[in-house]
């Protein structure tokens, strides 16, 4: 239950992001009457947004491993006898509030931006945002199953992979119908309320996680 709760929440937020990628291409056409060389070019966002995000995410969990060791030093008589964090979930999942945070609304104001034909610069930047929170999201939770499960690294990080890309799947096939029965603004407001739904997937594991582990 531990691994299937983590992994669906990176798959809804894995599948949204794919989502936004997929939908952008006719979207783009259709509203901006851009051509496929200029829908393209649109795409090079994507990895710039996935660098960056990559490499913060890597800088902000490495502050946050050495500040929550600090703390945990801060309670034995030997510091060198505490070589490593006990409550790794507070250190993966805390700096990744704001980005969870900020991802849902980013959803949101993406649809409602192409629905309403607003600039393109804004939608393009939206989808900048999108991109690099999700970035970070993934980057942080697949490194926290692998120090959950560090002896069978490789089994858990190849089921994360297998399992988000296989929710994503499922959901880039129903997104073109959900635009055209409910609208694009409505379409990722659906999303964003789904992504939603799951963030207690997250939150309980930074508030109960280390407490659960321990029980195990």
């Amino acid at each position: 239950p531990y691994l299937i709760t983590l992994s669906s929440y990176v798959g809804v937020c894995y599948t949204v992001w794919n989502i936004t990628m997929v939908a952008t291409s006719p979207l783009y056409a259709e509203n901006y009457g851009l051509n496929n060389l200029q829908i393209g070019l649109t795409y090079i966002s994507n990895g710039t947004r996935s660098l960056c995000g990559s490499i913060l995410t890597g800088k902000l969990l490495n502050i946050e491993y050495r500040r929550q060791l600090k703390r945990e030093r801060k309670h034995v008589e030997d510091v060198t006898a505490v070589k490593e964090v006990k409550k790794i979930e507070l250190v993966r999942i805390r700096p990744m509030i704001v980005p969870i945070a900020l991802f849902i609304p980013c959803v949101v104001a993406f649809g409602w931006v192409v629905d309403y034909h607003a600039h393109i610069a804004v939608s393009i930047t939206l989808a900048i945002f999108i991109g690099g929170l999700d970035t970070c999201i993934l980057a942080a939770f697949l490194m926290l199953v692998v120090d959950l499960f560090q002896s069978q690294s490789f089994s858990v990080t190849a089921y994360m992979n297998l399992s988000h890309c296989l929710i994503a799947a499922g959901g880039t096939t129903v997104v073109q119908p959900l635009i055209q029965a409910v609208g694009v603004g409505w379409a990722f407001t659906t999303c964003a309320s789904i992504t939603l739904t799951t963030c207690p997937f997250a939150t309980t594991k930074l508030y109960y996680g280390t407490r659960w582990r321990n029980k195990r």
